[in-house]
């Protein structure tokens, strides 16, 4: 640049020089050249007259004032485009220092003109790519481009959106703009702010007020549904035995049976959104837990799985229930998603997470949950939907599994996510608040007590189901009483004591007749009969619950709906104890 200012200034005066010489000799150069009047040392004593000399002399100066003025010019043009570039120069400076993307783009090619170390940063080098390629790895123009609406002027100044970008797995605030460019062509110039973060609580605030609509209506429907479920299974099991002999009857009620299971596990998976669902925190041991659930689902599918965990990892502040059923849920989706030769992988390690992590989660240490399969993908425009409630792509699937899990982890403290390629592989990562205590012994495992027939009384206010419960389990030969009402229990429990037959065990329901509390009924049952097991059986079991209703007195908590033969095996347990 420097050289091309020189340049012109030197050949501007060399054209004055040459002016100058013309004017001053310029007839006697002409008479000699062109007539040859004159010998060469004659031209410079030529006769010119003193008029001739002022005029030549004034027009010389005129050349030399135009000659200082035009080289005035130049010199100011240089310091302007000096710092014309000096300021290009410090933009371009502030742009790359600058934590957000911002890049131009030729609207007519989509190539990109300029990006930052932002853009570069994330993106790589642009290899002349054009920018669809470059920024979305696609070989379309994006359906929403901008650029067409600011060539037109359609758009007031600027156009603000947000987009995701699937490459990235991020959101972004964009702001375009139409401007110029260096050399005089159209532009637009593209700003990009990362709200992942606020995207992500935004979408977090939607799906959390879903759920909480669906809290109330599964807490006002469980219980109800578990006990018109439990008769159903209680009658399919009695009808079982009693049609031994039929095998065309017996095969149909098999298949009842297990529509009726699938039914259960349904209203398992609606349990976790009810509002009575308590989440009990406390030090657990998430290595075997992980573990004994991945080999529960994966065993025997055929399906190649693994489970990697780091050694000497922190307890967990868990509920273990819930979180055995957030890894059932999580593995039976990727399950689903790959086929018979797909694998699986499941990882557990501890992190630390803080606010450069991006993640609406409190810093601290957490323990981090990965589930990875190489199966089908999930697509872009369905990723953002799969916790929603009754959202699913699979025509067997409910739509709670991966709801339930949200739910889980939110309840924890925690936070899960999903990453996902099509047609490659899929990642849901969870994050579970860890615990500073250490690594605890596993406790060690009750053996089976072998049974024993069982006498006893089950109340409950539905009467139907109390019937089918007692019938299915006498079907064994047990002799078990149904009673609806506190009255009819202390009648039983007077009969019994009149033909000196024990009473082994109360099998009462969280809801009882006349609104009368299970903590109340236990304390008149028991005045009755010191030695008897109680018995109750919950809607909704929980940890927390199991633990109030065990400090109440009783000495057995189960959930409904269960299997008749297991029961019977939990109330022989406890009386063998």
């Amino acid at each position: 640049m420097k050289k091309k200012f020189v340049s012109e200034i030197l050949k501007l005066w060399i054209v004055l020089f040459a002016s100058a010489v013309l004017l001053w000799f310029g007839d006697a150069l002409i008479d000699k050249i062109f007539f040859y009047e004159e010998s060469y040392e004659e031209i410079a004593v030529t006769n010119v007259s003193v008029f001739e000399i002022y005029f030549r002399s004034a027009l010389l100066s005129l050349l030399a004032i135009a000659g200082f003025i035009a080289t005035r010019r130049i010199l100011e043009k240089r310091k302007s485009e000096n710092l014309i570039d000096f300021e290009r120069d410090q933009t371009l400076k502030i742009f790359d220092s600058i934590d957000e993307q911002i890049y131009i783009i030729d609207p007519a090619s989509k190539e990109i003109l300029y990006k930052n170390n932002k853009v570069k940063a994330l993106f790589g080098e642009s290899a002349n790519k054009k920018c669809f390629e470059y920024f979305n790895v696609s070989e379309k123009e994006c359906a929403a481009c901008s650029m067409p609406l600011l060539l037109k002027g359609d758009a007031e100044g600027a156009v603000s959106r947000d987009i995701y970008n699937s490459r990235l797995d991020r959101w972004f605030h964009s702001i375009e703009k139409k401007i110029k460019w260096i050399d005089g062509r159209d532009a637009i110039y593209t700003i990009q702010i990362d709200i992942t973060v606020s995207k992500k609580a935004e979408q977090e605030y939607h799906r959390a007020s879903k759920m909480e609509t669906l809290e109330v209506i599964a807490g006002s429907i469980v219980h109800d549904f578990n006990n018109v479920l439990t008769t159903i299974i209680m009658s399919l099991s009695l009808s079982k035995q009693l049609t031994e002999s039929n095998e065309k009857a017996r095969s149909l009620i098999i298949m009842a049976e297990n529509a009726a299971y699938r039914a259960k596990d349904i209203t398992h998976q609606l349990l976790m959104f009810g509002q009575t669902v308590d989440t009990v925190m406390k030090q657990t041991h998430l290595e075997k837990l992980l573990n004994e659930a991945t080999e529960f689902v994966m065993k025997g599918t055929g399906i190649k799985y693994s489970f990697e965990s780091e050694r000497n990892l922190p307890l967990a502040e868990a509920d273990a229930g819930q979180i055995t059923q957030l890894m059932n849920n999580l593995l039976i989706n990727a399950k689903q998603a790959v086929k018979e030769d797909g694998e699986i992988k499941v990882k557990l390690e501890s992190v630390a997470i803080s606010g450069k992590n991006q993640l609406p989660l409190k810093d601290g240490k957490y323990l981090k949950i990965s589930v990875t399969d190489n199966g089908v993908g999930i697509s872009a425009d369905n990723i953002h939907k799969i916790f929603d409630p009754y959202f699913t792509t699979k025509k067997e699937g409910s739509g709670l599994g991966l709801a339930s899990s949200y739910m889980i982890v939110k309840r924890h403290g925690g936070y899960i996510q999903v990453e996902s390629t099509m047609g490659k592989e899929t990642i849901f990562t969870v994050y579970i608040p860890a615990s500073d205590e250490r690594r605890q012994s596993r406790e060690s495992e009750r053996m089976s007590t072998p049974l024993r027939p069982i006498s006893g009384i089950i109340m409950d206010d539905d009467e139907i189901l109390a019937n089918v419960t007692a019938m299915m389990m006498n079907y064994g030969g047990n002799k078990i009483v149904a009673v609806n009402s506190i009255e009819k229990a202390l009648e039983a429990l007077e009969q019994k004591a009149n033909a000196k037959e024990r009473c082994d065990v109360i099998i009462l329901d969280n809801t009882l007749p006349n609104d009368i509390k299970p903590k109340d009924a236990i304390k008149i049952l028991k005045g009755k009969c010191a030695k008897t097991k109680f018995l109750l059986m919950l809607s909704v079991e929980t940890e927390a619950a199991v633990r109030e209703y065990t400090e109440a007195g009783f000495d057995l908590v189960l959930g409904k709906p269960i299997k008749p033969e297991i029961l019977v095996k939990k109330i022989a347990e406890e009386l063998n104890k």
